[in-house]
């Protein structure tokens, strides 16, 4: 499958070929609708190009669009997606007019939020860094001059289509969003509320799952979510093994958010079953598990605590006799597991993503290592470094404690170690 995506400036095209880079997908950045005549051998599956029709009028937005959305399904594009402003400039509703009426797709899902740039869409109204759009200063100085945040609004007026709102409450729910795709009128186009990334996410999956042809379109967010789970299985991502030695509720948040995102196949390490059971027994079932994995998918994760009930409070642990030593063994089980895979897999797996700060420790004893030299900051409290000596020295790791973020950090942090390792 090849993806294109259609922006109306280059520096748009550009930033959502970076944000797509974030998500291990490769494509090209064309600089004008005529250089797609020399692109039949190119090799990445996205194909960006800028069409340069902010400014022009609607009419001329319309063809150049339109002959653009013709060359681009010549090249063999499945899905085509419409990258527009943050702050919803241009001839928005004329340029999914050209895509609608110039092939077999029969609605516009325009999902105008990208929550890490402080955009986000509630209640049909775009919101920017928690100021309504007609509140701000690029619109009040802008060519475009809104008096509405509304986005069903703004559309409508530069379309002849039905612009339907789909409500946040409705976008949180996977049936109802569904069922809300369903009552969509044939040839029209849907605005539908996000505030964070997980809820593009939804968006995604749903409009999938729904199956109807549509025009994603949007800032980024929604078009690399799409893209990630058309193309993700074929992505040269680099092999990272991905460690959760910390239990707690957000790491477990945290780990769920990074599921939804990538495709990571994970290995359980059971813990309640350690009390009574073998140990030699549970390290060699978890070493199996994991070499398994490793040759079939580029992400791999070991973690002991997938719900609160695989969970051992130091109280329960001291009633069972074991206090602070049953920590102590699984870190070190964790780490005898993880220092054997990649002594085995050298060159292999490119990168190591740890959280928590005693199983780093524990990783680093079985491997033999000096410490790790520090490179960059990740995100606060989260760093990037290599093993200094030992087995392992000069593997790319990032550390991360099991209280440090937010729902998305062990996510940004898969992103920065994939970006890193791409370079």
């Amino acid at each position: 499958m090849r993806f294109g995506v259609i922006a109306d400036d280059l520096t748009g095209a550009n930033a959502t070929g970076a944000l797509l880079s974030k998500r291990g997908l490769s494509s090209v950045s064309v600089l004008n609708p005529e250089s797609l005549r020399g692109l039949p051998c190119i090799k990445q599956d996205i194909v960006i190009v800028s069409t340069s029709s902010r400014y022009l009028s609607p009419h001329e937005a319309y063809e150049i669009v339109s002959q653009t959305f013709k060359s681009l399904l010549e090249l063999g594009c499945k899905v085509i997606s419409k990258r527009i402003d943050t702050t919803l400039r241009g001839n928005i509703g004329a340029e999914i007019d050209a895509m609608l009426n110039g092939g077999s797709f029969r609605y516009a899902l325009l999902v105008p939020s990208f929550p890490s740039a402080g955009r986000i869409c509630l209640g049909g109204h775009v919101l920017v860094n928690s100021t309504p759009l007609d509140e701000t200063e690029v619109i009040r100085e802008s060519v475009f001059r809104f008096d509405t945040s509304s986005a069903v609004k703004i559309i409508a007026s530069q379309t002849k289509r039905k612009v339907y709102h789909v409500p946040y409450d409705i976008v949180r729910s996977e049936g109802e969003l569904i069922k809300a795709l369903d009552d969509l009128a044939e040839d029209s186009i849907a605005v539908l509320d996000a505030v964070t990334d997980s809820d593009i996410d939804r968006i995604a999956l749903c409009s999938l799952k729904w199956g109807k042809p549509f025009i994603p379109v949007d800032p980024g967010p929604f078009t690399a979510a799409l893209a990630f789970r058309l193309l993700g299985s074929k992505a040269d991502l680099p092999k990272i093994l991905i460690v959760i030695g910390s239990v707690t509720e957000l790491i477990r948040k945290q780990v769920e958010y990074l599921s939804k995102s990538y495709d990571v196949k994970w290995v359980k390490i059971n813990v309640r079953g350690l009390i009574s059971g073998d140990w030699d027994s549970e390290l060699k079932a978890k070493r199996k598990a994991l070499e398994e994995y490793i040759e079939l998918y580029p992400l791999v994760g070991l973690i002991t605590a997938e719900s609160e009930k695989d969970v051992i409070s130091f109280d329960e642990a001291e009633r069972l006799g074991l206090g602070k030593d049953l920590y102590s063994k699984i870190n070190d089980l964790i780490g005898s597991v993880v220092s054997e895979i990649l002594k085995d897999r050298k060159g292999i797996i490119r990168g190591l993503y740890v959280s928590g700060g005693d199983t780093i420790s524990a990783i680093g004893k079985h491997l033999g290592a000096l410490g790790v030299s520090i490179k960059d900051e990740v995100y606060p409290l989260a760093g990037f470094g290599t093993f200094v000596g030992g087995l392992a020295d000069g593997l790319a790791v990032v550390t991360k404690g099991g209280l440090v973020g937010k729902e998305d950090t062990i996510k940004l942090c898969i992103d920065y170690l994939l970006k890193a390792l791409r370079l």
